[in-house]
């Protein structure tokens, strides 16, 4: 099973593509075999401040920044923290996902990276 944050699901065993119908008669099988309401089977996890930003640079940063950039702010995002910097497959930007306990400290290190990528993308531009 595959999904994302627009609610889009893939459940491998039954289709090769998001089905809407497929998903619903699933969650509702589940909920049947389970014998307890949707609310305490569906309530699975404790969503954490997410953001994702999409950054226009000057210059493709290497792998070497990046990773130096990622290993560098991870760590302020706590033991639940998630960061994901990566060019996009389909557009002309960086895409930046970070996650984390506290907005606050999430929209920081959204901010710092951001400001960090275009400062060495300006280098060799």
């Amino acid at each position: 099973m595959g999904g994302e944050q627009s609610g889009h699901i893939i459940l491998s065993d039954h289709v090769t593509t998001g089905d809407g119908i497929v998903s619903a008669l699933q969650v509702l099988a589940a909920v049947h075999r389970a014998n307890k309401p949707a609310s305490e089977i569906c309530h699975r996890f404790e969503k954490i401040p997410q953001i994702l930003r999409n950054v226009k640079l000057p210059r493709k940063p290497s792998h070497e920044e990046i990773a130096t950039i990622s290993r560098v702010s991870l760590p302020r995002l706590g033991n639940m923290g998630r960061l994901l910097v990566r060019p996009s497959g389909i557009e002309d930007f960086f895409r930046i996902m970070a996650e984390g306990e506290h907005n606050d400290v999430v929209e920081g290190v959204i901010d710092d990276i951001t400001s960090e990528l275009h400062r060495v993308s300006a280098i060799a531009a």
